[in-house]
């Protein structure tokens, strides 16, 4: 088949999974199955499987048959390594990795063709050894004092510890590069893969691997993460996405008391009864590797916001303020810190957010362009960003499968 078809299929198919509909997605296979195409209808159920972070599913359509017409299609492969990274990790996706690598990727878009070999990179630097992760007991890091979004210290590579921002937005743990060589971290300068920040700025991050990540009383050994250049106004040594780098245990935002807690997963069921009752349930959505939930805004609109812990404010994207008839002080702009640089924002007046079952609260509002700059397989799922002051006053914890979000009704902390 033609590249550039499939390319504009795998766009279309990329509109169907945007819409967050999983019977959308299943109608759309059956109807691209029919059409004589199954490597496109596989293609849409274990991206479908992948984007909620359902693996069980994901690995069972990858055994009933059919992978090789996937590896026979650059542009499919590609979409399956990712989706497997994502999901199963890449230990588990280290043999497709290097089966893609012996493909013609030429005539892929150059972002997809730099991500591959920057995925080559961490097998690389992987070599033999597997990334485990192991907590004993509770391990409880408290937020650092006065600061907008939580801070907490890190060790990386027995080194003393260090200040992170920990960031459910981020979809791996990032270093900054001077902080990571003066930590003896091996990275691979040779092939980045180009991200952006909120601000859209295209961000080169360098395959790494951590000999040891350890938060209080969970470690992290043989770690995959990046190294960038962190912006002037980043005045931290990294940035944690706890829901990869210690993916598999139990994940809990306490901004009642300001800490992290993670645990094994087997302590998962005695949450509801720590937590208290009135607790809401909201399944993710994932684009790779950031999570989204389903809120109701004004109650009337339906959207998809990132799940964003590093970020300071939650924010509405201006294409959904002007379909919400709101209009942001452009006299009133705020530039915050990113990665990589700043973000310009607007203020905005409150209103009224609810996720699942929950009251709907008045949350304050930013406008914020959340420009695309960077070529994905999976769609943005991003409206807005759900910050900090959505979680102040609550408990909020990501089961160990990363499938739903758990939290509790917010209480004043004045």
């Amino acid at each position: 088949m033609n590249l550039q078809t499939r390319l504009h299929q795998l766009a279309r198919l990329r509109d169907v999974l945007g819409s967050g509909n999983q019977s959308s997605v299943r109608e759309f296979a059956e109807a691209v199955d029919r059409a004589g195409d199954p490597a496109l209808a596989l293609t849409a159920r274990f991206m479908s499987a992948a984007q909620c972070r359902d693996s069980g599913r994901l690995k069972a359509i990858i055994e009933s048959g059919g992978v090789d017409l996937i590896r026979s299609d650059a542009a499919l492969h590609y979409a399956l390594v990712v989706s497997l990274c994502w999901t199963i990790g890449l230990d588990g996706a280290r043999a497709e990795i290097i089966r893609l690598s012996g493909q013609d990727l030429g005539a892929l878009p150059a972002d997809w063709r730099a991500n591959a070999s920057h995925l080559l990179g961490f097998v690389r630097l992987l070599g033999d050894c597997a990334a485990q992760i192991t907590c004993e007991g509770e391990s409880q890091a408290d937020f650092l004092q006065d600061q907008p979004i939580p801070v907490i210290r890190a060790s990386v590579n027995g080194q003393p510890e260090a200040l992170f921002i920990v960031d459910t937005g981020a979809p791996t743990t990032v270093l900054d590069r001077q902080y990571a060589i003066a930590s003896g971290v091996r990275f691979d300068m040779d092939n980045p893969k180009i991200a952006q920040d909120g601000a859209g700025n295209r961000i080169p991050l360098y395959p790494a691997v951590l000999d040891c990540l350890k938060v209080a009383r969970a470690v992290a050994q043989h770690c995959p993460v990046h190294v960038m250049d962190f912006g002037d106004r980043m005045h931290v040594q990294g940035i944690l996405s706890p829901l990869d780098s210690f993916s598999g245990l139990l994940i809990e935002f306490d901004f009642i008391n300001h800490l992290l807690r993670m645990a094994p997963a087997e302590q998962f069921p005695e949450w509801e009864g720590v937590a208290g009752p009135g607790i809401s349930s909201q399944n993710l959505i994932w684009n790779e590797g950031s999570p989204s939930v389903p809120v109701r805004l004004l109650s009337r609109i339906e959207a998809k916001f990132l799940v964003d812990t590093g970020a300071g404010a939650n924010i509405i994207c201006f294409e959904l303020a002007r379909e919400l008839g709101l209009k942001p002080n452009s006299q009133g702009v705020v530039k915050g810190p990113t990665a990589a640089g700043e973000m310009p924002v607007y203020p905005l007046v409150s209103g009224e957010l609810a996720i699942a079952d929950s009251c709907e609260v008045a949350v304050p509002f930013m406008v914020n362009e959340c420009p695309e700059t960077v070529v994905r397989v999976f769609p943005r799922m991003k409206d807005g960003y759900l910050g900090v002051p959505w979680f102040q006053g609550r408990r909020v914890t990501f089961s160990p499968d990363a499938r739903t979000m758990f939290f509790t009704p917010r209480i004043s902390l004045s």
